[in-house]
């Protein structure tokens, strides 16, 4: 199977667009493995202009929803104010913008990343993760996912899912 299809999507930031190249995953049968209206939690995070999560999303036919996205609310004064906030504090922060401009490389592997990533998936009940390894420092981040988890993901062309994430966090200390 082609490792990504083109779909027709197109991420748009300002008056520039591109096609978007969407896992094969998010366009075939196999994406029934993720339950409906699951809560994801995805790498790279979904924080404009890297919307891939949301574009995954809409091709699924909306079968998860997501941990980030972007939204703008009008204000009476006609302001839409925009910031990017990931959740769960500095480290998940760390973590969620790792290989991008306003992140660097993802956060050590010691306990406290580890118990972040758990106290996050705990307290969102994220469902599923899903990463693509392929992304800047996505095999870093599947790496830390996996050790946070105890458990290895199942592996769809080129993401790594975690599935049942919150049975994973009730086996971890």
């Amino acid at each position: 199977p082609p490792r990504s299809t083109l779909f027709p999507y197109t991420t748009l930031f300002r008056s520039h667009s591109a096609p978007a190249a969407v896992p094969a995953f998010f366009t075939t049968r196999s994406v029934r493995v993720l339950p409906q209206g699951a809560v994801a939690l995805t790498f790279p995070y979904d924080l404009r202009p890297h919307n891939d999560a949301m574009v995954w999303q809409a091709v699924s036919g909306m079968r998860f929803r997501i941990l980030g996205g972007d939204v703008y609310v009008r204000r009476p004064a006609g302001v839409a104010p925009w910031q990017a906030k990931p959740p769960g504090g500095p480290v998940m922060s760390a973590l969620l913008l790792a290989g991008t401009k306003r992140g660097g490389e993802p956060p050590p592997g010691d306990q406290q990343t580890l118990t972040a990533i758990r106290q996050l998936c705990a307290r969102y009940h994220v469902d599923v993760i899903l990463v693509d390894p392929a992304a800047p420092e996505g095999r870093a981040v599947a790496a830390l996912i996996g050790r946070a988890l105890r458990t290895q993901p199942r592996v769809a062309g080129q993401l790594s899912i975690w599935i049942n994430v919150q049975s994973a966090l009730r086996r971890t200390p």
